[in-house]
């Protein structure tokens, strides 16, 4: 499922409700060959989650350097994609192709009882966007 998208930023805060975090994650989507066909994020919990909700970040001016809790991007209210049970140090795909259509920047907040690895302490764990094209056919 080529291509495989690495975060390029990625920045954590607390929802009011203890134990509950949201992740911001920002994708650059380019060099596409085809439209999207499937779009999956994935991550890697640290520990066992209960739930994990995914949901489209409009605004994607955010910078992991001047980001805080007052004027951190609103997320869209929809959810993108959901997972139930997701498991400790194990890889966990959610289908986000309702909201990937196309190249561009795309922002996801990840909320739960939910802690990952950062791009910057292991980069071979950070999430991912993957990215299923349908290729225009040959002539």
């Amino acid at each position: 499922m080529p291509p495989e998208l690495r975060a390029s930023s990625c920045w954590e805060f607390l929802f009011p409700k203890p134990n509950n975090l949201a992740i911001l994650l920002k994708f650059h989507v380019t060099g596409l060959r085809g439209r999207p066909q499937r779009a999956v994020l994935r991550i890697l919990p640290l520990k066992d989650c209960r739930e994990v909700d995914v949901r489209l970040v409009k605004n994607n001016a955010w910078s992991e350097s001047t980001t805080t809790w007052r004027n951190r991007p609103c997320c869209n209210h929809n959810i993108a994609g959901i997972v139930n049970d997701a498991k400790g140090d194990a890889w966990c795909d959610i289908d986000v192709s309702t909201v990937v259509r196309g190249e561009g920047i795309y922002t996801f907040a990840v909320g739960g009882e939910l802690t990952m690895p950062s791009k910057e302490k292991d980069a071979a764990k950070a999430a991912r966007l993957l990215i299923e094209e349908i290729t225009p056919a040959t002539e």
